[in-house]
């Protein structure tokens, strides 16, 4: 599934633009991202559009419920298997439950933070993941 945006061109740099795009409701909604009304995306530019340019943009969001996972529900549960782990090894080991439940639970959601990062970079990397004009309006 494909999502159009407009936006404007507000820097050229080889084959890739930085267009301003102004946020829609889901957008608006997230709250994700600071500063004002606005975005600025890099975005793949074949076609060759120029800085003040009115273009439309292409992105895929095929990928959108599996970053939801990764980036919401992936942490919640690394940090749960971490107590659990801790809660068996004190156990174990006859020694403060709580302690090993906060120490292990910690390391496992610093664990699926540097996952997070890891999967960001590797995303980055692939051209299917940035959008791409169609065209040029004005």
């Amino acid at each position: 599934m494909k999502n159009q945006e407009v936006g404007y061109v507000i820097e050229i740099e080889n084959n890739t633009a930085k267009v301003k795009v102004g946020r829609h409701s889901d957008c608006k909604n997230c709250g994700g991202c600071p500063g004002n009304n606005s975005l600025i995306l890099n975005v793949q530019n074949p076609l060759g559009a120029k800085v003040g340019q009115k273009v439309i943009f292409e992105s895929k969001k095929n990928k959108m419920l599996s970053s939801v996972y990764i980036v919401y529900i992936q942490p919640i549960i690394f940090t749960f298997i971490g107590i659990i782990l801790g809660y068996f090894i004190a156990t174990y080991i006859h020694k403060s439950i709580q302690t090993y439940e906060i120490i292990l639970g910690s390391i496992f959601f610093i664990l699926s933070l540097i996952y997070i990062r890891f999967i960001e970079l590797e995303a980055k990397k692939d051209e299917d993941n940035i959008p791409i004009i169609t065209k040029i309006l004005s």
